[in-house]
């Protein structure tokens, strides 16, 4: 049961920042895609967004 409820509150958890662009990256098609999902992380593309969107 409390196992039930675990996996219950981690899934309507918010993301993180982090967890929302680590899966940003890991859905490049390339290394081309890679680098450039870099840039655009790196030029703030998640900033204030931590209200749980998700990005794909």
């Amino acid at each position: 049961m409390l196992n039930l409820i675990t996996t219950l509150a981690n899934r309507l958890r918010p993301q993180s920042r982090s967890e929302i662009e680590l899966a940003y990256l890991n859905s490049a098609a390339s290394l081309y895609d890679l680098e450039q999902r870099q840039a655009q992380i790196e030029r703030g593309l998640f900033r204030g967004h931590t209200n749980g969107l998700h990005f794909a």
